[in-house]
């Protein structure tokens, strides 16, 4: 390489001059012209700068943090409303068997999901400790532990008593009564959250898994309140339907709605 194609080289790419080169440039008249030519762009170039352009600025203060859950404000009036639901419920269709349940089995019940529902709202909705969300594997292995519980506590509460309604023959129907109404429930709760969490998730499709999830619990929730039919093959489809089904279309939905 020539001793001026080397100073022609560093100089376009930015590069200091070592030694051998700022002595060829001393003894070389086209070096030296094109060394104060490079001098005065990058002056001028320093000096008209332009400021950070109002769209940049407005682009960079839209990369915020996604902002966890707020438990007080956002996350408990949604499953009231899912717990008053069901007591509207029971006020126009009392069940007969309410008052013959066992206050610790009825009480499971209600833990379960509500904890459910909040844990799987929190995890959804939470930035985490860098503000980029809980991990996607993360989200997933606690989606399918909660639904784990949640059969496991419904097995468990699905004991029949005094009072208990029986399908004799109409399971098929009570089944798809039932698991609608908690769908119905599920999904408006689900509009609500997806709403809030519009836009911001690096990990759509696990975070829509769990807020769908969420909102399932909270249609269990009034369907473990509401519903007298206490035998195993009812409890464990239609009940468990809105978690399920709200998980799959969560996961579909938050590909959509829920990416940053």
């Amino acid at each position: 390489m020539s001793d001026c194609r080397a100073v022609t080289e560093a100089l376009s790419e930015g590069r200091g001059l070592d030694a051998a080169a700022r002595a060829h440039v001393a003894g070389c008249t086209a070096c030296r012209a094109l060394g104060r030519v490079d001098a005065a762009l990058q002056a001028e170039g320093r000096a008209e700068a332009p400021p950070m352009g109002a769209a940049l600025r407005a682009a960079l203060d839209e990369l915020k943090p996604v902002e966890a859950l707020s438990v007080n404000r956002q996350l408990l009036p949604l499953l009231l409303a899912a717990m008053f639901a069901a007591t509207g419920g029971l006020v126009i269709h009392p069940r007969p068997d309410l008052a013959q349940q066992p206050f610790g089995r009825m009480a499971l019940g209600v833990v379960t999901t509500f904890g459910g529902a909040s844990l799987a709202w929190f995890a959804a909705a939470s930035g985490g400790a860098w503000g980029l969300g809980w991990p996607a594997s993360r989200r997933w292995s606690l989606a399918g532990a909660l639904v784990t519980l949640a059969a496991a506590v419904t097995a468990a509460v699905t004991v029949a008593v005094e009072g208990s309604v029986q399908s004799h023959g109409r399971a098929l129907a009570l089944a798809l009564k039932c698991g609608v109404e908690g769908s119905l429930l599920a999904g408006a709760l689900g509009v609500l959250l997806f709403r809030r969490m519009a836009g911001q998730s690096l990990a759509p499709t696990s975070a829509g898994a769990l807020a769908g999830l969420g909102a399932g619990c909270a249609g269990a929730l009034a369907q473990h309140l509401m519903c007298a039919v206490m035998e195993p093959t009812h409890t464990l489809t239609a009940h468990l339907a809105p978690l399920l089904g709200g998980a799959l279309l969560g996961a579909l939905l938050g590909r959509r709605w829920l990416a940053l």
